[in-house]
């Protein structure tokens, strides 16, 4: 079944590409198994959608007058679901570099054997609470 989506959720998802908020709020799910997170076709739970929007917006206005961070547009289209599609991209490509650095061949990057491996790289790749940043 093919999916139409308007130039607007496409301009939306490339624009939050590469947030940092959002590297660093995959990176506290990314030891969570996947069906918590999202349904069996990969969208994004409404539980996960109503978190991962509220943390956002705390930390765009966390962050607001920081020279070093660019915030999401207030005026730019952003769907209910688009920050949590974003957290979960992230959380997938967290996991394939994890997998392909630290796992046999042909493992699956959802395996629950990598878990306490990503921990460690994350500790040294992700500045947070745990990290005493």
């Amino acid at each position: 079944m093919a999916v139409l989506e308007s130039r607007d959720y496409q301009a939306a998802r490339e624009r939050i590409k590469g947030n940092p908020v959002i590297a660093m709020m995959a990176g506290g799910v990314v030891t969570v198994p996947l069906a918590e997170l999202a349904h069996e076709d990969g969208t994004p739970r409404s539980r996960l959608m109503n978190q991962a929007n509220r943390a956002f917006d705390a930390a765009q206005t966390r962050n607001a007058g920081n020279p070093a961070y660019q915030p999401y547009p207030k005026d730019a289209h952003r769907h209910l679901g688009l920050i949590a599609e974003a957290v979960l991209a992230e959380r997938a490509a967290i996991r394939a570099a994890v997998a392909s650095a630290m796992a046999p061949p042909g493992t699956d990057p959802e395996s629950a054997s990598l878990s306490s491996q990503r921990v460690e790289v994350l500790d040294t790749n992700f500045c947070g609470p745990r990290q005493g940043c």
